[in-house]
């Protein structure tokens, strides 16, 4: 009958010297028979089929423990560090303490849920309508830069202009024609005004285009933003 987690060596080591003490696991000359039994495991790791795993690529550390069992037949213990694939081996391994492919385990809950988040993240990468909405977003800001820019040299201009008519103005007009041509410059001051900031206000407003009925292209791309980082807890 197999016993569980024991193998049996290949060949005979019935007369196989037995060390007397158990060897320091930090400092020592391994015994034959745990040599023996490393080999034996790395030749099952190789012709095993369940899985594969490039040790070349990355190394993974296996532990033998060379034992007796109640039949006082000379065998060994197999053992592996971490996690391995999940899958059923050839190989005769102790169990793990803790299964983590377990559905009611912590770990595969926890890791279900990174794998939500990272399935979510990888969408909105790949999501075009969140690319032409942050490019149309840097066109328009960039538009209004420009547009800005320029009027603001307008007024800058016509400021000079007002002031040259303002002071021809005072000096030869009086009454009521004097009174007229201050008020239309005070008036078209408060237009460049109102003018330099009209850009500025229709494209950073945070609502839908009355005529089109279209979201803006601030909102459009600020609704793609997480500000609730709760779940990520």
């Amino acid at each position: 009958m197999k016993e569980p987690c024991f193998t049996l060596f290949n060949g005979d080591v019935n007369n196989a010297d037995l060390p007397s003490l158990f060897t320091c696991p930090f400092y020592y000359t391994p015994h034959p028979l745990s040599l023996l039994a490393v080999q034996e495991l790395q030749e099952l790791l190789e012709q095993q089929s369940q899985w594969q795993h490039d040790f070349s690529q990355s190394g993974k550390m296996f532990g033998v423990l060379v034992v007796l069992n109640k039949s006082n037949e000379l065998g060994y213990l197999t053992a592996y560090s971490g996690k391995l694939t999940g899958q059923p081996c050839a190989v005769n391994f102790v169990p793990s303490v803790f299964n983590m492919y377990d559905d009611d385990t912590w770990y595969a809950k926890e890791q279900a849920a990174i794998n939500s988040l990272n399935d979510e993240l990888n969408a909105l990468e790949n999501n075009t309508d969140l690319e032409k909405a942050k490019n149309n977003l840097e066109t328009i800001k960039a538009q209004e830069a420009l547009a800005y820019q320029t009027q603001r040299q307008t007024m800058t201009s016509a400021k000079q202009v007002r002031k040259d008519i303002r002071e021809q103005a005072t000096a030869t007009l009086t009454g009521s024609a004097l009174a007229d041509v201050l008020a239309t410059l005070s008036q078209e001051s408060v237009q460049n005004k109102t003018g330099k900031n009209k850009g500025k206000r229709s494209i950073w407003f945070n609502g839908r285009n009355t005529k089109k009925q279209l979201e803006h292209c601030k909102p459009q791309f600020e609704k793609y933003i997480a500000e609730n980082f709760n779940r990520l807890k």
